[in-house]
């Protein structure tokens, strides 16, 4: 799994007094919010990395670089995962699933 984040862009200014207008008094007209609307969604992440065990932690560890899918747009960023096992689980055994914690690097 990956994450990617999303920006939020309000819609006109406040000058300060709380009556919902913009700087020059007017109400806000929205564009900014419909240019936020109509921006194309980013491509989906794209993990390529290492998918490992550690005998002695009883984890599976996934590390290596993440990008958007087709998109150079920035360098590859780190990201690393872990999944703690349980008792019975047999660490040498990669899952097909499972559920990882852990982090990553987002540029913007």
């Amino acid at each position: 799994g990956g994450a990617a984040a999303a920006g939020s862009s309000g819609g006109g200014g406040s000058n300060g007094s709380g009556n919902g207008k913009n700087n020059s008094g007017e109400a806000p007209s929205g564009d900014a919010d419909k240019k936020a609307a109509d921006a194309p969604a980013p491509p989906p992440p794209l993990l390529k990395g290492t998918l490992s065990y550690n005998l002695e932690l009883r984890r599976h560890v996934m590390r290596g670089n993440w990008n958007y899918e087709n998109s150079n747009a920035f360098p590859s960023q780190r990201f690393e995962l872990i999944r703690n096992l349980r008792e019975e689980e047999d660490p040498k055994i990669l899952p097909k699933d499972g559920e990882f914690h852990g982090s990553f690097s987002l540029a913007y």
